[in-house]
């Protein structure tokens, strides 16, 4: 394990204990939200015409009013690609994941550019991140922002958007923690942001937001990375142009290894993220039966998770 990149055990933790505190001290409204967004009945935006057009005006003004440092990466991505910007990066997509939160929507606007730069690097950042999927490694000419490694990578489907949504119409992300090891980090990580920005695309997630389930059955203390875990952090609660409303982590025990290290990532997750995580645990029989409490059919989870759906999309 490369020193400094894998997690350790002096990396900061919270307990349960402190997670009920957490609880415990929300707000009635606070409290509302968090368990609308878990159980599916949150409250959905009426978005007319009108609310759209001073959504969006006010989302150019208060953009005109960031400072320098914080425009660096958008405005580097329009002076080199102004259509893919509007194309990829369209401002009413940041302003849905972010609630019609002004404010919070254009500082995600500005972070996804500068968390995309930071994965992508500057020669490939600025291309397209669609593309006909899933295409064939030797086939990529530099034409999309996804490395040869990259689209090899995408191909395994470790990562990926299930195919129909839950009972309450929000999108499944189903990620197989256990494969985003070694030299397949970073690639993981690419093809995260990639799985985020195609949801971003569908109307559907920007309406019902989407529920991520992550598969850390197989997983070890070998394949965290406290580095790989904090991008994945910075995608889900900061850059991503959609709105998280549960993690649901499924575990073979409460015994395992990726349970002994669950202390220090729902640490690194914040209270705003780590409200939203749900933690299951047996067989996959039961963990299938856990994740149909949340509206989320067998017939539609992968079997890895006890689901019905044995085919990768």
């Amino acid at each position: 394990m490369a020193k400094g990149h894998c997690l350790s055990f002096t990396a900061p933790t919270i307990s349960e204990d402190e997670v009920q505190k957490e609880r415990e001290s929300l707000t009635e409204s606070e409290r509302d939200e968090i368990q609308g967004d878990v159980w599916g009945t949150a409250a959905i935006v009426n978005e007319s015409a009108s609310f759209q057009s001073q959504a969006l005006h006010e989302f150019d003004r208060v953009l005109e009013l960031q400072n320098e440092t914080s425009l660096h990466a958008y405005r580097e991505a329009m002076s080199m690609a102004p259509d893919l910007v509007r194309q990829e990066t369209s401002p009413l997509k940041f302003l849905r994941a972010s609630g019609f939160d002004v404010e919070n929507a254009v500082g995600r606007m500005l972070k996804y550019w500068e968390h995309r730069v930071e994965l992508f690097g500057r020669d490939r950042a600025f291309l397209p991140l669609e593309s006909e999927l899933p295409i064939p490694a030797a086939e990529d000419n530099g034409t999309t922002a996804m490395s040869p490694q990259d689209w090899e990578f995408w191909n395994q489907k470790t990562i990926y958007i299930l195919p129909q949504p839950d009972a309450h119409g929000r999108t499944i992300i189903f990620g197989d923690r256990s494969k985003w090891t070694g030299a397949n980090r970073q690639s993981s990580l690419r093809c995260l942001f990639l799985t985020f920005h195609l949801a971003s695309m569908s109307s559907m997630v920007q309406k019902y937001g989407v529920v991520i389930v992550m598969d850390t059955q197989k997983v070890t203390t070998a394949d965290y990375c406290r580095k790989i875990s904090r991008h994945i952090v910075r995608m889900c609660g900061e850059s991503a142009p959609i709105r998280l409303r549960a993690w649901h982590a499924c575990y073979a025990d409460v015994k395992s290894q990726a349970m002994l290290l669950n202390s220090s990532i729902l640490f690194m997750l914040g209270r705003n993220l780590r409200l939203r995580v749900l933690q299951h645990y047996g067989s996959p029989a039961e963990l299938a039966w856990d994740l149909g409490q949340y509206g989320m059919a067998k017939a539609i989870l992968p079997k890895q998770v006890g689901g019905e759906n044995h085919d990768k999309f």
